[in-house]
């Protein structure tokens, strides 16, 4: 437990580098998490499209417009993450 504090102590300079780190991977893992639950809805709204007789695309348009931006948000997260 001695050796743990002592490590803690050392890294101080470097605490502030970790709770951006620490951030970064937090918001990746929500990019990572938020996918899948987008994927379902889109599917839905396609269904939901194609059984219309009046098409309305804004929705669906919309969701992909979001699924494109999250995954550019999760790329460049993850590229953040790693180095």
């Amino acid at each position: 437990m001695k050796n743990i504090f002592r490590i803690i102590k050392l890294s101080q300079p470097l605490h502030r580098l970790m709770a951006l780190i620490s951030l970064v991977v937090v918001i990746s893992a929500a990019f990572e998490v938020v996918a899948p639950l987008l994927s379902g809805k889109i599917l839905d709204e396609v269904i939901k499209q194609a059984g219309a007789a009046d098409k309305q695309y804004d929705t669906l348009l919309r969701l992909l417009g979001i699924s494109l931006g999250t995954t550019i948000g999760y790329l460049i997260t993850r590229s953040i993450g790693q180095r």
